[in-house]
């Protein structure tokens, strides 16, 4: 479970990963988060599902 205070920042960078394709760097880190917090928590981010916590500004 992702803690709560990180929920924010984690999800978005996960959002961010797959969508700048200058930094690849954000791959290897979605890769990490979805080791610790699970894929089902990456893939609710990267789609933007509502309970995903991403900061859409």
């Amino acid at each position: 479970e992702c803690p709560l205070d990180l929920k924010e920042a984690i999800s978005t960078l996960c959002f961010a990963a797959p969508r700048c394709a200058d930094l690849p760097e954000l791959l290897q880190v979605q890769t990490l988060f979805a080791a610790k917090y699970g894929k089902e928590f990456v893939a609710a981010a990267t789609e933007l599902m509502p309970d995903s916590a991403v900061n859409r500004q």
